[in-house]
């Protein structure tokens, strides 16, 4: 199986899409009128794999504790409940083949009765 691709939505918005290609796939800062040192931070490599991770059974507070601190970051986490955000990742069994044999996973951050998994 392969990575199809990501989808982070909210409601019917789609608030950001990954697709996934054979090989390498590679998160790239193209901020423009920064320099070479200010680049490359920030910009959701790590959120991507934990999300990924998430969707294949990982712990939701991956996304919104703070790794350095062990704090929660609040913001994060009230926003992604508020909003009603879900993660949907596709893993496609052979991404040459259009018609090829899928997997959908679909998870969101809320609990009880409104949680999807």
């Amino acid at each position: 199986m392969y990575l199809k691709e990501l989808v982070i939505s909210s409601h019917s918005e789609i608030i950001r899409k990954i697709d996934f290609n054979l090989g390498a796939n590679l998160i790239i800062d193209e901020t423009i009128g920064k320099s070479d040192v200010e680049t490359g931070n920030n910009i959701g490599k790590t959120t991507v794999l934990a999300l990924i991770d998430y969707c294949l059974g990982g712990d939701s507070e991956q996304i919104y504790i703070d790794p350095e601190t062990k704090k929660e970051v609040e913001f994060v986490k009230s926003y992604l409940i508020r909003r009603e955000v879900s993660i949907t990742l596709t893993l496609i069994e052979n991404l040459e083949e259009k018609d090829s044999k899928e997997i959908i996973i679909k998870r969101n951050f809320l609990q009880r009765n409104k949680k999807v998994i």
